[in-house]
């Protein structure tokens, strides 16, 4: 079994967490002295400096492992489609963090459905610019297909399910699941109609009838 690495999105460190680190210096610095992994999410909203990335990986040690997600702009904007410049960009920032790179995070809109025509040529670009490790997180369910599976292991792409993520069932079980709904809420509401309308009718009929009993 190789090494197991562990850690969290960002290396903030909550007051009420504070305890279980070292005391003192940098939080990089503390949460590397408890964790050997941390994902670096602010990539995806904005670019770092190759400096910054190498000041990073000075501040941890060795066996230390840095997942950066890639930018939104190659992700969300323009949807793995003509991004070659930009992804060429993140990668020489990334580069800084040198042998203290361990994966590189590509995480898609649910709206970005599996296109081949798209996702092949983008993913082998990716492949054949970096040796990191790449780990894919797609919101769509036709990422999850054989096909997808096949070109994800091809180039030893990791597939990631995010988590609360739903299979989409078919619009024709969903729609009979709808009107499903609809017959059950208008048989509830004909039922509470009629006893708003009948409860008082029969009340009186009680009322009426009971002083007419005579007793056994």
């Amino acid at each position: 079994m190789g090494q197991v690495f562990v850690g969290t999105a960002g290396w903030s460190i909550a007051a009420r967490h504070a305890g279980a680190f070292c005391e003192g210096g940098p939080q990089l610095d503390r949460y590397a002295g408890r964790l050997n992994a941390v994902e670096i999410n602010s990539s995806f909203y904005r670019p770092h400096k190759r400096e910054t990335f190498e000041r990073w990986a000075g501040a941890v040690p060795p066996g230390f492992r840095f997942s950066v997600k890639l930018p939104r702009l190659i992700t969300h904007e323009r949807r793995l489609a003509g991004c070659a410049e930009a992804l060429d960009a993140f990668l020489g920032q990334v580069a800084g963090l040198g042998r203290r790179l361990g994966v590189l995070l590509i995480q898609l809109p649910p709206s970005l459905r599996y296109a081949p025509g798209v996702a092949g040529p983008f993913l082998r670009g990716l492949r054949e610019r970096t040796g990191a490790g790449l780990a894919c997180e797609p919101r769509h369910p036709s990422w999850f297909g054989s096909e997808a599976g096949e070109l994800f292991e091809s180039l030893r792409i990791a597939l990631n399910r995010a988590y609360g993520m739903a299979e989409r069932r078919p619009w024709w079980l969903l729609r009979i699941e709808s009107i499903g709904y609809v017959i059950v809420a208008a048989i509830s509401l004909l039922a509470f109609s009629f006893l708003v309308v009948l409860a008082p009718f029969i009340w009186s009929r009680i009322v009426r009838y009971v002083p007419t009993l005579e007793p056994l």
